[in-house]
């Protein structure tokens, strides 16, 4: 399969050489490529960083006897030019003639250059060279590059195939039967009377070390078992197809051909221009208009317009070819949808991949009409499993029970890709094939109703398993919701579009804690209030669910009052209605409300209220949650060792539940604790255990948080290159983010390593910097964290002086937050001499 070929494009020289002399003695290869043995010795250990002279490699290459696929390989690895390349050079053009064999075919000439897949080309070229491998077929979406690539490598294999490579277009053939008369046909086979076509092409072929390159077999994929027979009859015959659908017979080696990786237009320009989708943009527009080129500046908008066709080079081309129409930033504001682009390019190209639309109605066509309905069905979906696809997709004419052959069909069809392994597979359709389902949808008026099912499937996920019910799992529900985040984000729309306050209230009210923790707290808060300003006269608990939710984001957007006025409101319906988790909850947000207002020991009144509410609830997971908040306030007001037992029971319930995020809340609070109190050998096992548990999940708030402490235990250990390298990672996070809070704890970190390092001006400097930084956020440090970073910045204090820190302390405090980190960029690395210049 592709994926195990791609690692043998990863090889060395020295593994490819290696894997090639075998066990053959090195004096003899070494005296039939006319090489010092010494020489062939180092490239076989990569005894040095460029050993490779090309003249003698290539008559390695030619003693050891190499395909001009394996040949190819090898001159990748070793950083040197093709074949065709090495041909042009009058020095080595005899040395490669052996590789530039051309034998009988009658391959249709490029009329275009080839771009990009040079390893897909040199890994399916081998492949093929393999006499064990007898069928290969291409399978991909519509205008993927199917046909490029099987021609492409098919003159990679003239050395291989001496008695020819054959090409047989089947695109107009409509009759699995004619699928050999074809065949015939293209060998340039005479009728003979008496003679069936399938005798006439199996004994020329029979005798015959030969390449079929079968083009378009999708509408004729009935045909396998005829080549399956055919196969069998002519047993150095190999085929090389291409079909949107898998032919599904015995010895079959599909290769999935995908779009174009597309790069991020923030990208540096070199990156992007030497990016296969760019490249074939810019080609394809020069084509076009001569007068096009890509510069810096507008390579990033010729990405944007590449990604907006995800990467596909059909696509690619029909958007490339309009640029003698329309001005390059006109398409990026007003590019045609891509399903509507011209059939005004080349005559000679297929009337079917003229335009993006009929390239994928050739598809859809071939379907079952219970496919095609489904297919239209999924329209609405934004990537998908069984279970949603089966929610959204059944209906009179499509049962339940169907859907899954009807996924692989479509899969097959290369209509919808999987995505996700097979204990679990997960869908997707391209962004263009989901626009042409959706028209489907739309002509047969069946829109409105999938997508009111797509919401319905929506809400019964979010409903499913809160982390406030006693029984969920979280950190699998969780995971869940960010898998299908997409389509939350469609029935949420949907929802407010349609003016259904109910569904989008009761969307909210189970979406908050997953946008709490995830941490998307502005996204959640607008949601919250939204169904809160648009429902007037909502069921009790769903309203009693939005106010929980907008006062726990309020608290971390640090509006104290608007979260206790919320959570007071919220506190009395969940009395009213009797629910002791909603009101657990509740307790928690007063606690830390009062705990920065009225002090701590009104904010323990509060979590041990919390803590009897989950205990009423028989919540476990609760009740380790009421656990966290009484530790992580002892250990703010440095009440460590009556933190302990609290930290103790929260582990023990997290261990006992097993579920992972519990898990992970206990192993930060416990290498939290250590941190602080100077037990640096348990904050590191505690801490990394953490931040391990939760990179296997997904970046949480607690994620980054447990980086932070991590990178301080480990800069207080004395690892200033890894601490470092953590807190570069946090503050390039946290300027996505634009989050000033954590910006400044990371810039504090920075501070104590370049301290550690000698440079304590710069160490000053930097307390300077994260100090306006930590007032733009409006927060403070808790107590605990607070006193350790006074600590901190009293050692750097007494090793230049108060007034020399001053100096260098007011200086990072004068530069403005917003210029906060570009100056901590500029000054990276800078000795204390250097800095104390600016």
């Amino acid at each position: 399969m592709p994926d195990d070929h791609s690692r043998a494009g990863c090889e060395t020289l020295a593994e490819i050489l290696s894997r090639h002399v075998g066990g053959r003695k090195q004096i003899d290869v070494a005296r039939n490529a006319g090489l010092p043995r010494a020489t062939l010795n180092r490239w076989l250990r990569s005894a040095s960083d460029a050993p490779y002279h090309r003249e003698g490699l290539l008559r390695l290459l030619a003693a050891l006897q190499l395909s001009r696929a394996q040949a190819s390989r090898a001159l990748r690895a070793a950083g040197l030019p093709t074949i065709d390349a090495l041909a042009a050079d009058p020095e080595l053009s005899a040395l490669v003639a052996r590789w530039r064999v051309r034998a009988p075919n009658n391959l249709p000439a490029d009329l275009t250059s080839f771009i990009g897949r040079e390893d897909e080309v040199t890994n399916l070229a081998e492949q093929l060279s393999d006499p064990a491998v007898r069928l290969v077929a291409l399978t991909g979406a519509g205008g993927s590059g199917k046909t490029r690539l099987s021609l492409r490598v098919a003159r990679e294999l003239f050395d291989v195939f001496t008695d020819g490579v054959t090409f047989v277009a089947l695109a107009n053939v409509r009759d699995p039967g004619q699928v050999l008369p074809a065949i015939g046909a293209a060998l340039g086979l005479a009728e003979t009377a008496g003679a069936s076509p399938a005798v006439r092409v199996t004994a020329w072929l029979a005798p015959r070390h030969t390449l079929l390159v079968l083009d378009n077999l999708e509408q004729v994929i009935d045909c396998g078992p005829a080549l399956a027979a055919l196969l069998r009859s002519a047993p150095r015959l190999t085929i090389l197809a291409t079909s949107r659908v898998p032919l599904a017979i015995s010895g079959e080696h599909r290769w999935p051909v995908r779009p174009f990786t597309v790069p991020s237009p923030d990208l540096p320009f070199e990156k992007l221009a030497s990016s296969p989708a760019v490249e074939l943009f810019t080609q394809r527009a020069r084509a076009a208009d001569p007068a096009f080129t890509l510069t810096a500046a507008t390579a990033s908008d010729v990405a944007a317009l590449c990604a907006r066709l995800d990467g596909l080079p059909l696509a690619i081309e029909l958007v490339a070819a309009r640029i003698g129409d329309f001005s390059l930033p006109d398409l990026v504001a007003t590019v045609p949808d891509p399903l509507d682009l011209a059939s005004d390019g080349p005559r000679d190209v297929a009337l079917r991949h003229r335009a993006l639309r009929e390239t994928i109605a050739w598809s859809e066509r071939l379907l079952p009409i219970t496919a095609q309905q489904l297919f239209a069905s999924l329209g609405v979906l934004h990537g998908f499993d069984e279970s949603l696809a089966a929610g959204v997709g059944k209906g009179p004419s499509v049962a339940a029970e169907a859907i899954p052959e009807l996924l692989a069909t479509l899969a097959d069809a290369s209509l919808i890709e999987r995505v996700g392994d097979d204990s679990a597979p997960h869908y997707r359709m391209l962004a263009t094939i989901r626009e042409y389902a959706l028209e489907r949808l739309d002509a047969l008026g069946e829109h409105e109703a999938a997508a009111a099912r797509h919401a319905s499937a929506m809400l019964a996920l979010a409903e499913d398993a809160p982390p406030y019910v006693p029984k969920a799992t979280r950190a699998g529900w969780f995971q869940h919701i960010d898998r299908e985040r997409a389509n939350i984000d469609a029935a949420l729309d949907w929802a407010q579009s349609t003016g259904d306050s109910l569904l989008l209230a009761r969307l909210a009210s189970a979406l908050w804690p997953y946008w709490l923790e995830y941490p998307l707290g502005r996204i959640g808060y607008h949601w919250v209030t939204t169904a809160l300003e648009h429902a007037d006269d909502l069921p009790a608990r769903v309203r009693a669910e939005l106010l929980t939710g907008a006062s726990h984001f309020e608290l971390t957007f640090n509006s104290h009052d608007l979260a206790y006025a919320h959570a007071t409101e919220a506190l009395a319906l969940w009395q009213k209605i009797n629910d002791p988790v909603g009101q657990a909850h509740i307790f928690a947000t007063l606690g830390w409300a009062r705990a920065t207002t009225d002090g701590p020991r009104e904010a323990f009144t509060m979590f041990q209220r919390q803590l009897e509410q989950w205990q009423a609830a028989d919540n476990e997971l609760g009740i380790a949650a009421g656990l966290n908040d009484i530790a992580m306030l002892l250990i703010a007001i440095g009440e460590f060792d009556t933190a302990l037992p609290y930290l103790r029971q929260q582990r023990e319930i997290a261990q006992r539940t097993g579920d992972p995020l519990s898990q992970s809340h206990a192993l930060h609070n416990i290498g939290l604790h250590a941190l602080l109190r100077g037990d640096i050998p348990t904050a590191l096992r505690e801490l990394g255990e953490a931040v391990t548990t939760l990179e296997a999940l997904r970046p949480t708030f607690l994620t980054t948080t447990s980086k932070l402490y991590l990178a301080t235990a480990q800069c207080l250990a004395g690892q200033l290159d890894t601490a470092e390298a953590g807190y570069r990672e946090l503050l390039k996070l946290h300027e996505r983010t634009g989050d000033h809070w954590q910006q400044s704890l990371a810039i504090l970190g920075h501070a104590a390593v370049a301290h550690r390092r000698g440079q304590a001006e710069r160490a000053a400097w930097l307390c300077g910097v994260a100090t306006t930084l930590q007032h733009a956020s409006g927060l403070s440090p808790m107590p605990a964290v607070q006193a350790f970073y006074e600590r901190e910045t009293q050692l750097v204090v007494d090793q230049i002086g108060p007034d020399a820190f001053a100096a260098a302390f007011f200086r990072g405090a004068a530069v403005p937050a917003s210029e906060a980190l570009a100056a901590v960029r500029i000054t990276a690395g800078r000795e204390s001499a250097e800095f104390h210049s600016r």
